[in-house]
């Protein structure tokens, strides 16, 4: 029996000695994570470049002349996004993979895709519902229904977060920044 990743007392190596070292040995399901980290740090670095330089000076207009444009916000979160996945690929590429000793769980199971897609889905959607319904109750609709998906139980706080975490946004971003919103 091999003890994996850490000092191990009570584990014995194959002659019987304990208490040493070991380091987990590469698997194949942490080379699938790999490859699927790299795919999608592709995807978020590509689609982050073309939201920066074609979507968002699309589907902003110039500011005026007191306060931060538009497009500063949108800009500068989606500049953190491609940035974190510059980050995420580099990392991958250049990581030098050990193996792990059998029992490792599968990195990503059908339900996590699931609630991936659920999640991202909730997302887009979050776009038409500010859109359509403009900033406040938009960001309301928005915020309870994460807090659904997520299985908050309470209606009551539900509410609560929803509206004040709505409101409380609309004026530090239209009264203090001066970003117009929607």
């Amino acid at each position: 029996m091999r003890p994996i990743g850490r000092w191990s007392s009570s584990l014995r190596n194959e002659t019987g000695e304990g208490r040493g070292l070991t380091y987990p040995l590469p698997s194949l399901k942490s080379l699938k994570m790999r490859k699927a980290d790299i795919i999608s740090a592709v995807i978020l670095f590509v689609g982050g470049l073309l939201t920066i330089f074609i979507i968002i000076p699309l589907q902003t207009t110039p500011g005026e002349k007191y306060g931060l444009p538009p497009a500063f916000l949108p800009i500068f979160s989606m500049s953190a996004v491609t940035v974190l996945s510059a980050f995420l690929l580099v990392k991958n590429l250049f990581k030098v993979e050990k193996k792990r000793g059998p029992g490792e769980p599968v990195p990503l199971s059908s339900r996590n895709w699931l609630h991936i897609v659920f999640g991202s889905d909730l997302l887009f959607l979050s776009i038409g519902a500010i859109k359509y319904m403009r900033f406040i109750l938009g960001s309301i609709v928005i915020v309870a229904s994460f807090m659904i998906y997520m299985k908050a139980k309470n209606p009551i706080s539900i509410l609560l977060t929803s509206i004040s975490t709505s409101i409380l946004t609309y004026f530090i971003l239209w009264k203090i920044f001066h970003i117009s919103l929607p």
